[in-house]
């Protein structure tokens, strides 16, 4: 009977944005829970026992296994230069490899705008409120065998990155002015946190070649140095770019 190995998910928040006066308005990114420390873990289902014929070659026994919302290439080759609007709406973003989940806004002025991106805009774990937040998800899995061998030649690494972002759509009474500095602030904005989802994208590979490298008992270990690596670039574009204050994410 196969028995299911214990799942490696790692999770780290970034938020982004900036308040009135230069004032940014985020917070860095955090270290994510250890496996094993209530992060849920997706597993597949035992399958039933069967008879099989003996053979000299050894079997798995057991394979870390992980569920993604929506199918993405964990190598992808292309990523685009610049996040794209929507033509047909205010603000709506696409950003190459990531899901974008809005939250939605109302108000026909800057004051109005600013006060409920603070009511709503998402809050990281350690309380801090930002008017984006990238959030992303890597596991991986491989063959695991009774005897204490595993197929880390064999790993699978996928990820998932979701993007929570403002969405205002425009009453009749708000200025041209207004929509155009909204769609220059949300151009900006989503610049800034296509910089993270980029690093953890271009960095997936490394993933994968630091546990073919391992061993069996420390192949989750060097995969996690590979996720400091995303963590510490969190902090580190965050800090150069003022949470992107620099790149125009600034509003009002």
């Amino acid at each position: 009977m196969k028995l299911l190995a214990v799942l490696s998910v790692v999770l780290s928040l970034v938020l982004a944005g900036c308040g009135a006066a230069g004032q940014t308005r985020a917070a860095t990114a955090t270290p994510a829970a250890a496996a094993g420390a209530g992060t849920p873990a997706a597993t597949a289902p035992r399958p039933p026992a069967t008879t099989e014929a003996p053979s000299s070659t050894p079997r798995p026994t057991s394979i870390q296994t992980a569920t993604v919302a929506a199918p993405r290439s964990s190598t992808p080759t292309t990523i685009s230069k610049t996040p794209s609007l929507d033509s047909t709406s205010v603000g709506l973003i696409s950003i190459p490899n990531a899901t974008v989940v809005y939250y939605d806004i109302a108000g026909s002025t800057e004051r109005e705008l600013r006060a409920q991106l603070d009511a709503l805009g998402p809050v990281d774990q350690s309380g801090w409120l930002g008017d984006a937040y990238t959030g992303w998800n890597i596991s991986w899995r491989w063959p695991a065998y009774a005897n204490g061998s595993c197929q880390l030649a064999n790993v699978k690494v996928t990820y998932e990155i979701k993007v929570t972002f403002p969405r205002w759509i425009p009453p009749r009474n708000a200025s041209p002015e207004m929509v155009a500095r909204w769609e220059t602030y949300t151009r900006a904005l989503a610049e800034h946190e296509k910089g993270h989802v980029d690093f953890v994208v271009q960095t997936i590979p490394s993933v994968a070649e630091a546990i073919k490298k391992a061993t069996c008992n420390t192949a989750n270990a060097a995969a996690e140095k590979v996720l400091d690596r995303i963590r510490q670039h969190d902090v580190e574009y965050d800090a150069a770019t003022k949470h992107g204050a620099t790149q125009g994410a600034r509003f009002p």
